[in-house]
Parts: structure tokens; sequence; C-alpha cells
């Protein structure tokens, strides 16, 4: 999990879709864990807008809009929970959208001149550094 500091709260740092789009990566990637298993109760929404750090208006739009795409359950006066076998959807949806920056980057990286073993050479490099 993350928490939002100062700096990017600030409004002209980083506008509310942005905050929202943030807070439902995280979310889904503790789906994708497993730290958020089918029927995990979801925080309130004054308990998520204090772990994100976050107005209670963006943290409601945030659990509003997961269960909008189908990822949480929401039960009147009880509160949200995950869904049921949405891990996989969620897994398969990160897995295109990774696949696709790579594809970007590849571009940019062709277009730039480079050939298959310098990107290659570039990726490998990235992937070191993330493991240390």
């Amino acid at each position: 999990m993350f928490t939002l500091n100062k700096k990017v709260q600030d409004k002209e740092s980083l506008n509310d879709a942005s905050i929202r789009l943030k807070v439902i990566s995280d979310i889904e990637f503790k789906i994708i864990s497993g730290e958020y298993g089918a029927g995990y109760r979801m925080p309130s929404i004054t308990k998520l807008s204090e772990l994100y750090n976050i107005g209670r208006t963006t943290a409601h739009k945030i659990l509003d809009e997961l269960f909008d795409n189908k990822i949480l359950i929401k039960e009147r006066g009880v509160g949200y929970f995950v869904r049921p076998y949405v891990k996989g959807n969620l897994s398969n949806k990160h897995t295109d959208a990774l696949i696709n920056q790579m594809k970007s980057v590849v571009s940019y990286g062709l277009n730039l001149g480079y050939d298959e073993e310098k990107l290659i050479e570039f990726f490998k490099s990235v992937f070191d550094d993330n493991k240390s």
C-alpha cells in the first residue's frame, strides 16, 4: 500500500481521477496477490480514506467504481466485499496492460534506432535494478 504525501495531494500535482486510479490499482494488486481474497470485507469509506490519506468522497467513488466494474459486491448497510472469481480477470487485465506497455517501450526504442539485442540488454538491466 502507498500513502499519498502532501506534495502528491496538491491538486496541481495530481487530480482526483489520477488518485482514484492509483488507489484502484493498489486494491486490484492486493486482490491479485491474495491479500484481499474472495469475500474479503473492504475497509469502510472512513478507514479507506485514512489508509490512503484521501477524502471520504474520493474513497466512496473508488468503492463504487470497483463495484461498477464487478470487482466488489455491495451489501447495503454492511459494506463492500471482494467478488468471488475476480482474481483471474484482474490478473489478465493487468497482464494485458503490461504487454501493451512493453510494446510501447519496444516501439519507442526501435524508433530511437536501438536493435532487438540492445533493447533486451536494457530490459535485463531494468530487471536487475528492480531485484535489488
